[in-house]
C-alpha cells in the first residue's frame, strides 16, 4: 500500500471515530425539555428560547438558570426537569436544591419536595434553613402529617409567620393553652397582624374566654397581613423581571420610581407599540397613567378604552381614568369612573373627588353627601390602622353635626368597644339602632357585648 493510501486510510479512520465520539455524546446528552410559550409575550418568549439554547451539559449554572425562569414563569414541570439536571451538577449549592425543591411542590410532589429541602438545609445559613423548615411544614400539613408539621414549625423560632401556623395547629389539636404561649409575643408587637388576632380568637373561644375572644375580634377587624409563612413567589418575581416584557417593564418602573416621567412613558409607548392586543393589560394602566402625568389625556383615554375591552378594571385605575377624563373637559364620565370606583372599593379620596365634581355641576346635596362620606371614610381608616384617639374625635365631630346619621353611631361603637369603653360602646350601637332598627351588625355587637 503506498504511502498516499496509508494517510488517505488514517484520515478516514480519525474522521469515523471523531464522528462515532460526537454521536455518542449527542445520545448521552440530556437535552433540555422542549417550551412551548405561546401564553408570554413574544419578547418573554423568545428571552427563554435563548436561554433554553445555551444550555450546556455539564454546566449546572445555565441548568438552573432556565429551570428559575420556566418555574417564575409557570412551567413547572419543565423547570423540575431542568433543576434536576442542576442538582445533579451542583449538588452541594442551597440555591439549587432549595429551587429544585420548590418546583416538586408545585407539582403536588411534597414528599419529595420535602426530601430536597432538608438536603437544602445542611447547605444554607440559618435563616435559610428556617425557611425550608417553613415550608417542610406546610407539605407535612398537606399530607395529614400534623407532628412533621409542627415539628418543623417549631424549628422556625425567628419566623413569625411560622409560629403563627404552629400555634393553629396546636389549638386544632386541643392545644390551647400552648397555642397562646405561642400568641402571646406576636400580640404584643405594635402591628397589629390579622391571622395572628384570628387565631387567637379561636383559641380564646376553645378556652372559654368570650371577652378576650371578642377584643381579639375587634383588633383583627382593623388589622392587616403582616406575618406569613415563606412563599417561593418572593423569589420568582424577581426572576421574572430579567426577561422579555418584564425586564423592559422593570426598567420603565425603576425610571418612574425615579420621577422621570418622560423617559418612563417612551419606555412604554414602545412597548405599546410592539406588544400584541392579548398582553396589553400589562402595559396599558401605567401608559394611560404617565400619558395623564404628561398632560397628554387623548392617548391616556385610547389605552383607556382599550383597557376597558380586554379586562375587569381595578379601582384604582378608574381613579386615575376619571382624572383623564376630567382633565378632557368630560366631567360626566369621570364621574361614573369614581362612582364605579367607590361602589366596587370606597376611598375618602374617591369621595372627595365625587364632592369636587357634583358641586361643580350644581348638585350641591350629592356634594355634601359625598364630603360627609368622605370624612367618614377617613375615620373609619384611622380605626383601622389603630389611630383611635384621633379616630374617636374625627366621629364625636360628625355625631354633632350628622345626630341622624346611624353609621357614625356604629363606627364610634367600634371606636370605644376597641378601647374598651363597653358601656359608651353599648350606648353608640344602641344610638345607631334606634336610627336604623334593621342594623344587624349593632345588634349582633350589643348581643356580644
Amino acid at each position: 500500500m503506498s504511502f498516499l493510501r496509508r494517510m488517505l486510510c488514517l484520515v478516514v479512520g480519525i474522521e469515523l471515530i471523531v464522528a462515532l465520539g460526537f454521536a455518542a455524546w449527542r445520545m448521552t446528552r440530556s437535552a433540555p425539555p422542549e417550551l412551548h410559550l405561546s401564553r408570554l409575550p413574544p419578547l418573554t418568549a423568545e428571552a427563554l428560547q435563548s436561554l433554553r439554547a445555551h444550555v450546556w451539559n455539564d454546566r449546572g449554572e445555565t441548568w438552573q438558570e432556565l429551570g428559575e425562569a420556566c418555574l417564575a414563569f409557570g412551567y413547572c414541570a419543565e423547570a423540575e426537569v431542568c433543576l434536576r439536571q442542576a442538582v445533579a451538577r451542583l449538588p452541594a449549592r442551597y440555591s439549587t436544591r432549595y429551587m429544585h425543591a420548590c418546583s416538586l411542590e408545585r407539582l403536588s410532589r411534597w414528599e419529595e419536595a420535602n426530601q430536597q429541602f432538608q438536603s437544602a438545609i445542611a447547605l444554607g445559613s440559618r435563616q435559610q434553613l428556617q425557611t425550608c423548615q417553613s415550608q417542610i411544614g406546610r407539605n407535612c400539613l398537606r399530607l395529614g402529617d400534623l407532628p412533621g408539621a409542627e415539628a418543623a414549625w417549631a424549628a422556625c423560632p425567628d419566623m413569625p409567620g411560622a409560629q403563627v401556623e404552629r400555634a393553629r395547629l396546636l389549638a386544632r389539636t386541643g392545644r390551647s393553652e400552648a397555642a397562646l404561649s405561642i400568641l402571646g409575643p406576636l400580640r404584643e408587637d405594635s402591628a397589629l397582624d390579622v391571622r395572628t388576632e384570628m387565631v387567637a380568637v379561636q383559641v380564646f373561644l376553645e378556652l372559654g374566654r368570650s371577652g378576650d375572644a371578642m377584643q381579639a375580634a375587634e383588633r383583627a377587624d382593623r388589622a392587616v397581613s403582616h406575618y406569613r409563612i415563606a412563599n417561593p413567589q418572593d423569589i420568582l418575581e424577581p426572576i421574572r423581571s430579567r426577561y422579555g416584557l418584564n425586564a423592559i417593564l422593570g426598567r420603565g418602573a425603576e425610571l418612574d420610581r425615579t420621577n422621570q416621567p418622560i423617559a418612563t412613558a417612551a419606555v412604554f409607548e414602545e412597548v405599546f407599540q410592539s406588544t400584541p392586543v392579548e398582553f396589553l393589560e400589562m402595559v396599558l394602566p401605567t401608559g394611560a397613567r404617565l400619558d395623564l402625568q404628561n398632560h397628554h389625556p387623548e392617548a391616556a383615554l385610547a389605552k383607556y378604552e382599550i383597557l376597558s375591552q380586554r379586562m375587569d378594571i381595578h379601582p384604582e385605575v378608574r381613579l386615575v381614568w376619571g382624572g383623564a377624563l376630567e382633565e378632557a373637559g368630560q366631567l360626566d364620565l369621570a364621574l361614573e369612573q369614581w362612582q364605579r370606583a367607590s361602589a366596587a372599593q370606597p376611598t375618602a379620596m374617591l369621595h372627595q373627588l365625587l364632592a369636587s365634581g357634583l358641586g361643580a355641576q350644581g348638585d350641591e346635596d350629592a356634594a355634601r353627601q359625598e364630603q360627609f362620606a368622605a370624612r367618614l371614610q377617613q375615620a373609619v381608616d384611622l380605626y383601622r390602622t389603630n389611630q383611635l384617639a384621633v379616630a374617636l374625635s374625627q366621629l364625636n365631630e360628625l355625631s354633632r353635626e350628622l345626630p341622624e346619621e346611624s353609621r357614625v353611631f356604629f363606627y364610634r361603637g367600634l371606636v370605644h368597644s376597641a378601647l374598651g369603653q363597653r358601656s359608651a360602646a353599648d350606648a353608640d350601637f344602641q344610638q345607631c339602632l334606634k336610627i336604623d332598627p334593621l342594623n344587624g351588625k349593632a345588634r349582633e355587637r350589643l348581643v356580644d357585648e
